[in-house]
């Protein structure tokens, strides 16, 4: 399986970008707000089910510069942390004002638990 290049957002969402460049991260910062999902995206963990994509969710993203991996914090509706998902990537960028990852398919996910 070859890499893909991830960008930060579907364009049909509410989304908004910062330049962070403070002691304890320099990169970008995505946050968006997801209101056109066509299906909702479900994990397991343990016995359980967890919905981490559906309209009304909301992602913090961040691309440290330099870095090697892509930060996703996910939350519910409610505002609730769902979890911390890393994407470790070969590199990170911006093309056309947009951050992305060149995705290596080695994730990790911190579950607020």
């Amino acid at each position: 399986m070859g890499m893909r290049k991830r960008f930060a957002y579907n364009s049909e969402d509410l989304y908004k970008q910062i330049t962070v460049d403070e002691p304890f991260f320099k990169g970008v910062a995505c946050i968006v707000k997801l209101q056109n999902v066509a299906k909702p995206k479900y994990i397991a963990h343990g016995k359980e089910k967890i919905c981490i994509i559906d309209n009304g969710y909301s992602l913090i993203e961040a691309y440290p510069d330099n870095g090697k991996y892509a930060l996703t914090i996910m939350f519910d509706d409610r505002g609730t942390l769902i979890e911390w998902y890393f994407d470790i990537a070969k590199s990170i960028g911006i093309e056309n004002g947009i951050p992305f990852e060149d995705d290596l398919y080695l994730d990790m996910a911190i579950m607020p638990d």
